[in-house]
């Protein structure tokens, strides 16, 4: 289960840079494309998602407490505010969405601290993200033309 949750890890370091996202429903204000209103899910985030999966399964297997400190009882406050501020939110929904935007990093945050890594399959899996993705805006710019890539988000593009 450790090492799942460790190459999940660099699996998720690998698609940082492909900031690719599905949307789920998007806005328009004053005719205009509206980022905050629009949700969408980015690959990152499902990959995280698997990982607290296998995250709650070892620890449910391991059974392990974690002792009370000052930063367990801050996150704990700090969520709870977070959760009563929504009952006074303009608007609800995009309020949920940012809060739940930032558990995602706090829980992501965790699973990476918590999790032990070897630094040079990290720089690998970061350097082969960069990698790939440099190497596609290269070949692109050879070419002239863009391929349509639907995993990517990308619409074709040919010059003329």
């Amino acid at each position: 289960m450790a090492s799942l949750i460790e190459y999940g890890v660099y699996f998720l370091f690998f698609l940082l840079p492909f900031q690719t996202r599905y949307f789920l429903m998007t806005k328009e204000l004053d005719n205009q494309y509206f980022e905050y209103g629009s949700v969408s899910v980015y690959a990152s985030e499902l990959v995280l998602l698997a990982m607290v999966f296998l995250k709650m399964v070892e620890l449910a297997q391991k059974r392990a407490g974690y002792p009370f400190s000052f930063f367990n009882f801050a996150s704990i406050a700090l969520s709870l505010y977070l959760l009563l501020s929504l009952t006074w939110s303009v608007n609800f929904g995009i309020s949920a969405i940012h809060i739940l935007r930032l558990f995602e990093a706090a829980i992501g945050v965790f699973i990476v601290l918590q999790t032990p890594l070897h630094k040079k399959k990290l720089y690998f899996a970061c350097i082969g993200g960069v990698g790939v993705h440099a190497l596609l805006g290269i070949w692109q710019f050879f070419t002239q033309a863009v391929s349509p890539v639907s995993f990517l988000g990308i619409a074709a593009q040919h010059p003329g």
